[in-house]
């Protein structure tokens, strides 16, 4: 799913989204099927300092589900919005 949503693909600086002030966010991991409620600052940190062999594609959403941040494993960024 990550590798097919269609949005506007962002550079891997996430500081400037807008979800950065969600509270509490779920991580689904494609690969292994698992779901995560964490925070988006959580998220952002493991990005950032993931090892190069953890090449999950991973979609990050809020209960709302007006957005998703989806994250491939070629480390592509798509923001995809309701709107």
């Amino acid at each position: 799913m990550a590798c097919s949503l269609e949005g506007a693909t962002i550079t891997d600086d996430l500081s400037n989204l807008p979800i950065l002030e969600a509270s509490k966010v779920y991580a689904f991991y494609e690969n292994t099927d698992e779901l995560y409620l964490t925070t988006i600052k959580a998220m952002v940190h493991y990005l950032k300092n993931r090892e190069p062999w953890e090449d999950y594609d991973i979609c990050i959403f809020d209960s709302s589900f007006n957005w998703c941040l989806a994250v491939s494993h070629e480390d592509k960024y798509v923001w995809v919005t309701k709107d």
